[in-house]
């Protein structure tokens, strides 16, 4: 959904977030050096000047930053009006028996969290600047010191690598997390049908435990003897 914004968008949007990754480099070196050049320049008139450069500066990279916001506030509103798009379109093609294997609450629920997709423009361009930031710091570092470059490389590909190869597992969690507050919601609604049957039983068993404490051990010994013979 994403290539439908075609190719000049994205590539203009990942271009000045180099750029302003860059910036924000060079503003660091800068707000360093001038700690050096206070001692340097005694003048008054020559620090107004290189205050005004520095400011012009920032500036700069303020302007900058303006048209990424917007750029990728626009792309996030534009890919969820197609997903909304796709999916009125796409409901009419399922049968009832999808239906049926969902939850009302896990569904509704679902629908009501779709305009969250709109920040997924603004979470990659973060990505991409932390990225940015990353491979910049790197380089620096390599080129002020070139015996410390396995150590740089390493530390950024680590950096890189870790979170990602740990995404997987954390997405598979926050799925159970869902299908289980979704369960929660109504648990009414849990059915054998439903795909989320197996994380969902012991939550049934959560309720059927609080009703035979309620009703006292008696009943609950009756209970438990029911379920073995099944």
């Amino acid at each position: 959904m994403l290539a439908a914004d075609g190719v000049l968008t994205p590539v203009s949007i990942v271009t000045a977030l180099l750029l302003a990754t860059a910036g924000v480099i060079l503003e660091a070196l800068l707000l360093r050096g001038l700690l050096d050049l206070g001692h340097e320049i005694g003048l008054p008139l020559g620090r107004m000047a290189v205050m005004g450069v520095l400011l012009v500066f920032v500036a700069a990279l303020l302007l900058l930053e303006l048209p990424i916001a917007a750029g990728l506030l626009a792309m996030g509103r534009r890919l969820e009006v197609r997903l909304r798009i796709a999916f009125l379109k796409k409901i009419p093609r399922l049968g009832d028996r999808y239906f049926h294997s969902r939850l009302n609450s896990d569904m509704a629920s679902r629908s009501h969290q779709i305009h969250r997709i709109r920040l997924l423009p603004d979470l990659g361009g973060r990505l991409l600047r932390s990225t940015f930031e990353l491979l910049l710091t790197a380089a620096g570092v390599i080129w002020l010191d070139p015996g410390a470059a396995p150590l740089a490389i390493a530390a950024a590909v680590l950096a890189v690598g870790l979170p990602m190869a740990v995404q997987p597992l954390l997405a598979e969690r926050d799925m159970r997390l869902e299908n289980h507050a979704g369960a929660l919601r109504s648990p009414g609604e849990i059915t054998p049908n439903s795909t989320d049957f197996a994380g969902q039983i012991s939550i049934r068993q959560v309720i059927q435990a609080g009703k035979e404490s309620a009703h006292g051990p008696a009943t609950g010994r009756r209970e438990v003897g029911r379920r073995r013979q099944r």
